[in-house]
């Protein structure tokens, strides 16, 4: 019963493994399935936060751009020009930069990378710098170049931002929207350099060999912006841009950019700059559109993106949970099924094993469990034939009927194995014992030409008690011969050493010394006497009794 109690609580456990190892490898994928979407989740609420800020970034851009063009114009003129709006666009400009300030409040840019917030640590330094550059721009204290270079430097760094949004996201569609986003931004970036660039040469109405290089040089990083914009872009985005940024507007910047490019340095350029600035702001304005399209694209694909991973991620725990329930629940009703039918076939092998043939096995049953049954009935009464038929030559052999052999042929597979092993043993035996039989019966006639086989294993003492027997035949007779042979020359000084011997072989050289020892001494006697009378003295007389022979003799 023990044994039984063990083995089923030893498969109790290995069938738990058995449904436990699944289930474990669905919890461990199912997990982290559901961590992959809780972080895309986490990163894309991060992005988000990032996107929203690159937003305020890009609304401030733009309000720095326009206020660079102004400020260079209002430069270039002596503050004769942009005098009245200069101040309106300056707090545009403030608005936009509390917005971002307030935004940048509940930013952790260490979060991100140690380069975004080196980019934002740089960009609010600079523009910290921005109510002392005014005053200087006011007072008409510095150039134009000077003027353009601090816009130009603090509005690179503010831009570098929403370029890390494409480096900083694991998704493929994001860094798409991303890429076309901060191309497009930086392409902006570049048409209001042209404006403020322009303005001051309008204004001065002469493009210096200088300003001609910088202006095609921007010229030619504008373009590259753009086509890498294209390059990312959706084909909705893309037809956006050309239905957006077209018209009136557009063509005349090209037409006044084009007349510029044409005059080079000759002096008197004729292009009013406040003109100028007007329509350059109005293209620059439609660009701001498409860039409000793509900001909003972009926002709605992380919104998207971070809802669908949440979703997911619910989805996939409660999936996870119905899996595991269905699991318990089947493994248990398996389980005890299969424990069931083992408990039945555990009797019955252990009944077999303690030498019980008689157990009623059921093999009513149609499923595996039921297979195994009928394989363990079919060996129960293979075994008990074969117990049958070892029982009968047992019987045949206690008779005498030493011929008797089990046949083999009616045993399948191992069982005709074990008859025949059993019939070359008893055959083993019996010839063993044959041999030995013959052996004795010629050692009984003195005949010890013969030896017995030399036998292997545990049988070689057989072969060592014969090699005995003759040896102690053969030390016996070598004892007798050396006195027989030491008598027939009258010489009975010989005796043998008995003690190397036991039982009836040492009564017989007992015996035998015993003999030697008699005839010795009455040989001696009669010798002493024979000689006393050869000598003439006849009062020689034998004084020992002997019997028989060497009485008679006395």
């Amino acid at each position: 019963m023990s044994n039984t109690i063990g083995f089923t609580s030893s498969l109790k456990s290995k069938l738990f493994l058995m449904a436990a190892v699944p289930a474990l490898a669905l919890l461990y994928f199912a997990g982290a399935g559901v961590f992959e979407r809780l972080s895309i989740s986490t990163e894309m609420v991060k992005l988000e936060a990032l996107v929203d800020v690159s937003v305020k970034i890009g609304a401030l851009a733009h309000e720095m751009q326009k206020e660079r063009g102004m400020s260079a114009t209002f430069i270039g003129s002596k503050g004769s020009k942009f005098a009245a709006e200069l101040p309106a666009q300056r707090s545009k400009t403030d608005t936009a930069d509390q917005a971002l300030q307030t935004a940048l409040k509940s930013f952790d840019p260490a979060s991100y990378s140690d380069g975004l917030k080196l980019l934002l640590d740089e960009a609010t330094s600079n523009l910290a710098e921005l109510a002392t550059k005014r005053n200087s721009i006011t007072s008409l204290s510095l150039e134009v170049a000077q003027s353009s270079a601090y816009y130009t430097k603090t509005i690179g760094y503010l831009l570098d931002v929403p370029s890390q949004v494409s480096t900083l996201s694991s998704n493929s569609e994001i860094s798409r929207l991303s890429a076309s986003y901060s191309s497009l931004l930086k392409a902006k970036e570049r048409a209001g350099r042209e404006r403020a660039l322009l303005a001051a040469a309008f204004v001065a109405d002469q493009l210096t060999p200088v300003t001609q290089i910088q202006f095609l040089k921007n010229f030619s990083a504008q373009d590259v912006y753009t086509d890498l914009f294209f390059a990312y872009a959706l084909d909705s985005q893309k037809e956006f841009y050309k239905a957006k940024v077209s018209g009136s507007a557009v063509d005349e910047v090209d037409r006044i950019k084009k007349v510029t490019m044409e005059k080079g340095n000759e002096p008197g350029l004729g292009i009013d700059p406040i003109y100028w600035f007007k329509t350059v702001t109005a293209k620059i304005d439609l660009i701001k559109e498409v860039e409000d399209r793509l900001s909003f694209d972009l926002l709605e694909a992380t919104g998207k993106i971070k809802s669908h991973a949440q979703f997911m991620a619910i989805i996939f725990s409660i999936l996870t949970l119905l899996s595991l329930l269905l699991t318990s629940v089947l493994s248990f009703y398996i389980s005890r099924g299969i424990l069931r039918s083992i408990n039945s076939l555990q009797q019955v092998a252990t009944a077999i094993a303690k030498g019980d043939l008689s157990s009623s096995i059921d093999i009513t049953q149609k499923d595996e469990m039921g297979e195994l049954l009928r394989s363990m009935s079919a060996m129960q009464t293979a075994l008990n034939a074969f117990v049958h038929a070892l029982g009968r030559v047992s019987q045949k052999h206690a008779e005498g009927m030493v011929k008797e052999q089990i046949d083999a042929a009616q045993f399948p597979g191992t069982y005709g194995k074990m008859a025949h092993e059993v019939n070359n043993l008893v055959q083993s035996r019996i010839t063993i014992n044959r041999r030995i039989i013959g052996i004795v019966a010629q050692y009984a006639k003195g005949d010890f030409s013969d030896e017995m086989d030399v036998l292997p294993g545990e049988s070689g003492v057989i072969t060592q008690t014969m090699n005995n027997v003759k040896k102690a035949f053969l030390d016996v007779n070598s004892e007798i011969k050396m006195l027989a042979e030491a008598g027939a020359v009258g010489d009975f000084s010989k005796r043998s050493d008995a003690d190397k011997f036991e039982f009836m072989f040492k009564g017989i050289l007992t015996d035998l010394n015993s003999l030697i020892e008699t005839c010795d001494i009455g040989f001696n006697d009669v010798m002493r006497v024979a000689r006393g009378m050869a000598e003439g003295d006849l009062t020689q007389t034998i004084t020992n009794d002997y019997p028989g022979l060497f009485g008679q003799t006395r």
